[in-house]
């Protein structure tokens, strides 16, 4: 599956990492880009060869050097689920993790 939604360099990046890590790895850079065509309201139809991220730094790059990379990301583990979020630098972004429980949502 990651040769159908990742970018050559995130595949180039992903095989780097070790085998037992693979898995998050790829998972982490899927949700990266899910949120960021979701952030721009392009969808899924978005050419994966278009844009890549790397993770360390996080960042985002795009195949047209014209293009502003004026984003900022968030990625991390919550309850052996990856998330990650894409802001436009146009806001200030401030991230709060809170824990819910039912109780919370009545």
């Amino acid at each position: 599956m990651a040769q159908t939604v990742l970018a050559p360099g995130e595949l180039a990046l992903l095989t780097t990492y070790p085998f037992d890590r693979q898995p998050e790895i790829f998972l982490r850079l899927w949700t990266l880009r899910e949120a960021y065509v979701k952030a721009t309201g392009q969808g899924i139809s978005f050419p994966r060869e278009d844009f890549a991220f790397t993770l360390d730094p996080l960042a985002i790059h795009f195949a047209d050097k014209n293009l502003c990379a004026d984003w900022q990301f968030s990625t991390w583990d919550e309850n052996r689920h990856i998330v990650s979020l894409a802001a436009s630098q146009r806001h200030d972004l401030t991230i709060v993790k809170r824990r819910l429980t039912a109780d919370d949502l009545l």
